[in-house]
């Protein structure tokens, strides 16, 4: 991970990019911390790359405050919405504030995505010399040995995870990593789709919008672990990350409501957007601070992921 970056900064980043939904920048900023001890080496590849601009952040890329990507959505309603529909697989240039980003200090030679319009907006971000769509559910097409690291946050969204993992060692150098994200099965027991199963009270399904859907692989560690380990990979290091409490603040946050503030962000001025803007990250980045004062923080807590590193010996 690149190293210059601070707390601070990383959290200032993910604010002005995600700005409209200030729980999905907090998460952001802890899933920096987990992995910002890891070694991301060159060449490296990126699977489930999505609009890039996670991956922006995450390499030290630092965010001009007047760009802006959150009107990139579709309009959708109410039972669309809650019934699961994507609003950011949308991607229209007229929607983009027309402002250049610096070049990352790092970046990935490959970003592969089975969304054609979040790789589109992923072209806009600087991070990756080439983008590809895939689904990673089929063999993937790069040559054997071709990256030092691959990094995905998304390997548990796949049904095929034995071929996938195969096929990540096989694309690895010796000696190369690959860093990931994992979910385990206290996410679901933490997930609000829970209080549905228990009162059938349909408000909880609809905080839901299906997610609970897409972890195809809530597994245990040492689940992870054999699955890994039949591959060939070697384990660097194994910690958890995303505590029970930060997944109780990202399952609401401002996210059911999120259509309705990015229309009345749509029908404001650049000018005013950015006036907006400004007073509206200062208020959030105020409130979000004492949250990493050991609060989603604390060790005693269960986490909800592992943040792994793995070596191709």
């Amino acid at each position: 991970m690149y190293m210059n970056s601070t707390l601070e900064s990383v959290l200032r980043n993910y604010m002005i990019a995600y700005w409209l939904r200030p729980e999905t920048a907090i998460w952001r900023t802890c899933d920096w911390m987990a992995l910002k001890d890891f070694s991301f080496r060159e060449p490296m590849a990126e699977l489930a790359c999505g609009d890039g601009l996670n991956s922006y952040i995450m390499l030290g890329g630092n965010l001009p405050f007047e760009w802006d990507d959150s009107l990139q959505v579709r309009n959708v309603s109410p039972e669309e919405y809650f019934d699961g529909v994507d609003i950011y697989d949308y991607s229209s240039e007229d929607a983009v504030i027309p402002v250049e980003v610096p070049t990352p200090p790092l970046r990935y030679a490959l970003g592969v995505d089975w969304k054609p319009n979040l790789l589109k907006k992923a072209a806009l971000m600087k991070t990756h010399d080439a983008l590809h769509v895939a689904d990673l559910n089929d063999k993937l097409f790069m040559p054997d040995e071709s990256f030092m690291t691959v990094f995905s946050n998304s390997l548990y969204w796949v049904k095929n995870i034995d071929q996938l993992v195969a096929e990540i060692y096989r694309l690895l150098k010796p000696g190369g990593r690959l860093i990931t994200l994992l979910v385990n099965s206290n996410m679901r027991k933490n997930m609000v789709i829970e209080k549905y199963f228990e009162t059938k009270c349909r408000i909880f399904k609809y905080l839901d919008r299906g997610r609970h859907l897409h972890y195809e692989q809530p597994l245990e560690e040492s689940e992870w672990k054999k699955i890994f380990t039949k591959a060939g990979f070697q384990i660097s290091s194994w910690k958890g990350a995303i505590s029970t409490r930060l997944v109780a603040i990202q399952e609401v946050g401002l996210r059911p409501i999120a259509p309705v503030i990015i229309n009345m962000a749509q029908k404001l001025s650049r000018q005013d957007m950015i006036e907006i803007k400004h007073q509206w990250i200062s208020y959030f980045e105020y409130l979000s601070r004492p949250l990493f004062e050991n609060w989603i923080l604390d060790p005693s807590l269960e986490s909800c992921y592992y943040a792994v590193e793995l070596v191709k010996e």
